[in-house]
């Protein structure tokens, strides 16, 4: 929000101190030390402006009776003096400027990105103060703001802007999307939404070319919409998916919806003793189970086609199982009860177990 500046000016000279004495018996003071701007680093929001206070002070930090000047800030700052700080009654019973004020108030409007400065000085001395313009909503460039489930979207960063490996992304509504990828020179940044995830998005820790010091969280004007169709898994048990199954001490990981009660996906092992090792985890408080069936839905749950390992009330759910021959089985995740807005899966491919 911009601040009304009641009173301000535009800066364009210079601000007479009338400080009091350090001791009673020194009328003009001790001898300047130091200038004090509070805060002396400033970051401000594109279109907002934020207050500074200046003073000039001895050793024993007693505001002195000193001109002030400032040089003008470079381009995207704007400065202006308030002209009513600490106001006094004129003759006429108005509000007038003090003239013993001995301390400034100045306003530092960010008019745009950029990281500049300006310079105060005061008795001999001199005191630069930063000022970084920071922004509030940027646009930048998607590969899809629709994508299906399991999907990469690329983000390709605003101008003057770069992402950063610990970069993370959020979204207004929906899980934490997994980030798969930051290019080397920190131009795009690619992830995978939550199933239901929506709404607008969020990337922190990217960096202002302006100010390569600073990672700040950066939000884009852009909003995303998620397909609610899954490649990995199927309500129908008559057009369940395929998925392969990784190689050994390979791992896939992978985010699913929840369709309903029952959904199936199928593996199709071609090696006998394949053994995986699935962790099946989700978004809320619901009990869920998985176990394996054969590729016509029979024998669910039996010792050759995985047992029950995962059909317990454990949070998240963990099987390890050994096909001891090579086919197509199906794996059922079941929503016992509860509600569970998306699964988490993680299947690894390790040695069996020696007996």
């Amino acid at each position: 929000m911009n601040r009304i500046l009641r009173g301000a000016v535009v800066f364009a000279a210079s601000a007479l101190f009338v400080g009091c004495s350090t001791e009673p018996e020194q009328i003009e003071g001790g001898d300047p030390d130091h200038i004090v701007a509070n805060p002396g680093q400033i970051f401000v929001e594109l279109g907002d402006s934020t207050e500074v206070l200046v003073r000039l002070v001895d050793q024993q930090g007693t505001s002195l009776n000193e001109p002030v000047s400032f040089t003008p800030p470079g381009a995207g700052v704007v400065l202006s003096i308030d002209s009513l700080f600490r106001p006094v009654f004129g003759p006429e019973g108005e509000l007038v400027a003090n003239p013993n004020n001995t301390e400034l108030r100045v306003y530092v409007k960010g008019t745009g990105l950029a990281a500049s400065s300006f310079t105060i000085t005061a008795g001999g001395l001199s005191l630069d103060v930063p000022v970084t313009v920071l922004p509030t909503q940027l646009e930048a460039a998607f590969s899809n703001l629709t994508p299906e489930i399991g999907e990469v979207v690329t983000i390709t960063a605003p101008e003057g802007f770069v992402f950063n490996t610990n970069s993370a992304v959020s979204l207004a509504a929906g899980g934490t999307p997994v980030v798969v990828d930051v290019a080397a020179d920190g131009t795009t940044l690619s992830f995978i939404p939550k199933p239901k995830s929506s709404g607008a998005i969020t990337v922190t820790n990217v960096t202002p070319t302006y100010a390569p010091a600073l990672a700040v969280p950066l939000e884009l004007t852009s909003q995303i919409t998620l397909g609610t169709t899954s490649p990995f898994s199927s309500d129908d048990p008559g057009a369940i998916p395929a998925l392969a199954v990784p190689a050994l001490n390979e791992t896939v990981e992978f985010s699913d919806i929840q369709y309903a009660d029952n959904q199936f996906m199928s593996l199709t092992t071609t090696a006998p003793n394949t053994t995986l090792d699935i962790t099946v985890n989700w978004a809320g408080s619901a009990d869920v189970d998985f176990f394996f069936c054969q590729a016509d839905l029979t024998g669910c749950g039996s010792a050759a086609v995985g047992g029950t390992g995962g059909a317990s009330s454990a949070h998240p759910e963990h099987l390890v199982v050994t096909f001891a021959n090579p086919g197509t089985y199906v794996l059922v995740t079941n929503l016992y009860s509860g509600v569970a807005d998306y699964y988490d899966y993680s299947i690894t491919q390790v040695l069996p177990e020696e007996e």
